[in-house]
């Protein structure tokens, strides 16, 4: 939220998110992030995109919404993200844009 410069939409942003709960972080979902990057679901440079992946197909989340259609929000990115979650025992993520709600 701090990388948004309009005050005002990140006031917005703010109050949306208020009450959701913070997700932990742990060497697990490092780990799972590490097997996306390794699996070639992201390039090293996009660690943080596999980071935020792994964080919400740990969490059990069972969508991820983002309007990244450049590494996220891709056919070929769904399939490795939930093929290397099934090899992990986890359950699958739809990885979608806001749109396709």
């Amino acid at each position: 939220m701090d990388a948004t410069k309009n005050d005002a939409l990140r006031k917005k942003f703010m109050r949306l998110i208020k009450d959701l709960p913070l997700l932990t972080l742990n060497d697990e979902i490092r780990d799972l992030a590490r097997a996306y990057l390794d699996a070639g679901v992201f390039p090293l440079r996009y660690a943080d995109d596999a980071l935020h992946v792994a964080i919400a197909s740990y969490h059990k989340i069972d969508y991820l919404i983002s309007w990244n259609f450049e590494h996220l929000v891709k056919v070929k990115t769904r399939r490795l993200v939930n093929s290397v979650n099934l090899q992990q025992g986890l359950s699958q993520i739809e990885i979608v844009s806001p749109l396709e709600l």
